[in-house]
């Protein structure tokens, strides 16, 4: 069996680079703007950075208790990681609601 630690390494450095990278453009938006749908993204996407870098060791203490335990964490953290898409995305949604709704003040 091939061991796959280099590539699984390789793939959430990638993964975590991708959400810092959310979370600062975030940051941006939300000192920038000061609007709730900005701050909404902050907190969904400092919340998956967490569990992006918890997810591993989280992952590696349940498959010390047994393979059925890692599919339940993988399962609970499937769950809660699309929580935080979830809320990220529409903190997304808002800001664009409002980013609209006040372009079209400004015009009027």
């Amino acid at each position: 069996m091939e061991d796959y630690t280099f590539t699984f390494l390789i793939a959430k450095a990638i993964h975590v680079i991708s959400i810092l990278i959310l979370v600062v453009a975030s940051i941006i938006l939300g000192v920038r703007l000061k609007k709730a749908g900005a701050f909404i993204m902050i907190v969904g996407s400092f919340l998956m950075l967490i569990l992006s870098v918890a997810d591993t060791p989280i992952i590696a203490y349940a498959a010390s208790q047994g393979s059925e335990n890692v599919v339940k964490v993988q399962g609970i953290i499937s769950i809660v990681s699309g929580f935080f898409y979830f809320l990220f995305g529409l903190g997304v949604l808002v800001l664009a609601f409002d980013l609209i709704k006040r372009q079209k003040d400004t015009i009027e």
